[in-house]
């Protein structure tokens, strides 16, 4: 079967049929530090170990000196957040990560950005890593039901975002660096 990329920004306002459609365009936005294990890995949620071991080492760099605390703090944040970090996240327009979502450019994810915060350092996240929005193609196979039935409905609101397990190597179509969410600490 030929690949037919639904590209919602196209169609927005307008109705469509899903079923013409095998896969659909979304976004992601992040802060990468290591563009080659995107290409290699694709985009993967946090384990809760690797998760902590990078929020430790970024809180730690930035003069906070009790690892106990930092983990008692994160424990609490992955908890709150539970249900939403074993997915990666999607946007299907750009332009609502651009405006409405440009938290994840300035500070990355939402588990290592509340737990900056908890330790008022959350600004210090907009000089790790650079700010990349990532345009991906998903087979609509991989789309949570719930979702793909609502697709029609989010493509005439011009809005809409979903949860995925991961995205895969050969799902990401390119990397579209932001710089202008990115900010130098002067010491």
């Amino acid at each position: 079967m030929k690949k037919r990329v639904l590209i919602p920004e196209e169609y927005f306002g307008s109705k469509i049929k899903i079923s013409d459609f095998t896969h659909i365009r979304a976004y992601h936005a992040c802060r990468i530090e290591k563009l080659d294990s995107y290409m290699l890995k694709g985009i993967c949620p946090f384990n809760y170990q690797e998760a902590l071991d990078k929020i430790t080492r970024q809180l730690m760099g930035w003069g906070v000196p009790d690892a106990e605390e930092i983990e008692a703090k994160f424990k609490f944040r992955w908890n709150e957040k539970e249900p939403y970090i074993h997915k990666v996240w999607l946007e299907l327009s750009k332009q609502v990560l651009q405006e409405e979502a440009a938290q994840y450019l300035k500070f990355g994810s939402e588990l290592l950005s509340a737990v900056a915060y908890d330790f008022n350092l959350q600004y210090k996240l907009q000089t790790f890593g650079i700010p990349y929005i990532v345009l991906c193609e998903v087979p609509l196979s991989r789309i949570p039901e719930w979702f793909l039935q609502s697709i029609p409905d989010a493509i005439i609101a011009g809005d809409g975002g979903f949860p995925i397990d991961r995205i895969y190597p050969d799902e990401i179509i390119s990397f579209e660096k932001h710089n202008e969410f990115t900010k130098s600490l002067v010491c």
